[in-house]
C-alpha cells in the first residue's frame, strides 16, 4: 500500500495529478518531465485501486504489454468480495 493513499487527495491535487500523467504518454520520450509523468499515471492507477479495495472489491494492477510499446499498459483488474459493500 502507497504511502498517503489511504488519505485520498482532494479535487485540486487529483486535477494536477492528471494534468502531469499527460506528460508520460510517448514511452521513447526519457526525460525527468516524461518520468515525472509515469509517476503520476502510476500514483492515479495505485489510488483507483485503493479506492476499489475500500468498497469492497479485491483490485491489482498489472501490465499486459512491455512497457516498451506503451507505457500506457496499466491494467487494473477488480472483483467484488463476497459480502462487500454496496456504496460503491
Amino acid at each position: 500500500r502507497s504511502a498517503g493513499l489511504a488519505d485520498g487527495f482532494g479535487a485540486a491535487e487529483f486535477e494536477r495529478l492528471c494534468r502531469v500523467s499527460s506528460r508520460g504518454v510517448n514511452a521513447q520520450e526519457s526525460t525527468v518531465r516524461a518520468d515525472v509523468g509515469r509517476r503520476a499515471k502510476d500514483v492515479l492507477d495505485e489510488a483507483r485501486a485503493e479506492y476499489l479495495r475500500s468498497h469492497g472489491f479485491e483490485a491489482r494492477l498489472s501490465t499486459f504489454v512491455d512497457a516498451s510499446v506503451t507505457p500506457e499498459n496499466v491494467l487494473l483488474v477488480a472483483r467484488r468480495r463476497r459480502g462487500g459493500s454496496e456504496g460503491l
